[in-house]
């Protein structure tokens, strides 16, 4: 029942505003008229009017409530007058109207509109009891008025810190969309540069073998032979690179940083031991042999450990993080499993140590996975502690590289 009831109010929230003063006028008036048809009507100052004319007068003193929202100050003038017109001719009127009328003054208007509307409406009010010989009345009257017109500025004031509250979100998000996308822009461009590195390695080697070839073609064919071969190889894998280079854009204006030797899975060793160094207890486990894999993957490979474990260094209380290397399936599975710590007891402690870094978390392991056609999951494990797997699929022509020792 309950459920109902919420999902029926759910309903009448997100009915268009209109309807909704539309329903309440009707309903307003409904209440009127059941005084109009079936109570006892008295003659007023200035007469009684016949029944049709009393409902009618009802019908348009309910009707500028459908308005209330776009004009709260003149809904409460009409409806005021009209209810005052009504009691001068005998017209039972119950006073919903212009009540709903302060409310709506004091929960869409400025305080000073709504502290005069509610001291002409307490005026009129507290005359009208006081002539009809009331303490009572004028006291139910007093808390009535002021009833109303305080929960009308509670409401307003509610409405308006949601709608500063959305208002904060809604920036946040963007904020964070462009954060990402910067992140996504300069992981792409350092990703660019180090392909770069790459390939400019893969094409000295073509050219000197192709000049190798070309010096022992006429006396060493066999040799010659297999210079070229090495040509085809690398080529291919050149091939391979520019592929997967393809969307990385590059800002004309960037200043490249001087170049140098790009890491790789054989380096994964002495990375895991910086970070034994700067006080992440870390364990390095290669499951069976690794291939030979391509340069780029290898790359790749190196910096999802390397961003996976400055981030369980930054942001764990981690007392155990394994790295597990391991090829299987035609693909190379990188696995960087942690404990997430008890306490901080440990605080990393190595000095002079500096590990480098994308910096940018999820953001860059992702595209480092995709650059290469993988795929990268994350996500705290069951047992407690953060998850961060890769799986990148090994190239039909790889370039060998130095194993890597745990």
């Amino acid at each position: 029942m309950t459920d109902r009831a919420s999902a029926a109010l759910d309903r009448i929230r997100s009915s268009p505003p209109w309807l909704q003063d539309l329903v309440l006028a009707i309903a307003v008036s409904q209440a009127d008229l059941v005084a109009v048809l079936f109570g006892n009507r008295s003659p007023g100052p200035w007469g009684t009017a016949p029944t049709p004319v009393a409902i009618v007068a009802v019908l348009l003193i309910s009707l500028p409530l459908v308005f209330r929202r776009q004009n709260p100050d003149l809904t409460i003038m009409l409806t005021g007058f009209g209810a005052g017109l009504a009691g001068a001719f005998g017209i039972p009127i119950q006073a919903l109207a212009p009540l709903v009328a302060l409310y709506t003054v004091a929960a869409y208007t400025p305080l000073a509109d709504t502290v005069v509307a509610t001291g002409i409406f307490f005026a009129v009010t507290t005359g009208l009891a006081l002539s009809q010989g009331g303490i009572a009345l004028l006291y139910a009257n007093t808390l009535i008025v002021l009833g109303v017109a305080i929960i009308g500025r509670i409401v307003q004031a509610y409405r308006e810190q949601t709608e500063e509250l959305a208002a904060h979100a809604a920036e946040l998000e963007r904020s964070r969309e462009e954060r990402a996308s910067l992140a996504v822009r300069a992981e792409r461009s350092r990703i660019a540069r180090e392909m770069h590195d790459v390939l400019a390695h893969s094409t000295s080697v073509m050219v000197v073998q192709a000049t190798g070839a070309r010096r022992m073609l006429p006396a060493k064919p066999d040799q010659a032979a297999a210079a070229l071969q090495v040509i085809e190889d690398t080529g291919r894998q050149s091939l391979g690179e520019l592929r997967r280079m393809l969307g990385l854009l590059r800002d004309d204006d960037e200043v490249v940083p001087p170049t140098r030797p790009q890491p790789g899975l054989e380096d994964v060793t002495g990375l895991v031991e910086e970070f034994r160094l700067a006080g992440l207890q870390v364990e390095l486990r290669v499951v069976g042999h690794l291939p030979a894999v391509d340069v780029a993957i290898s790359l790749s490979g190196y910096r999802i450990v390397q961003e996976a474990l400055t981030n369980v260094l930054k942001h764990a209380a981690a007392t155990r993080t394994i790295v597990e290397l391991r090829a299987r399936d035609g693909a190379l599975h990188l696995e960087v499993l942690d404990d997430g710590g008890r306490d901080r007891g440990h605080q990393p402690g190595g000095q002079g140590v500096r590990m480098e870094s994308g910096g940018f978390g999820l953001v860059g392991m992702r595209e480092r996975a995709a650059l290469v056609g993988g795929r990268l999951e994350a996500g705290p494990r069951p047992g407690g502690g953060y998850r961060v797997a890769a799986v990148l699929p090994l190239d039909d022509h790889p370039s060998p590289v130095p194993e890597v020792a745990s």
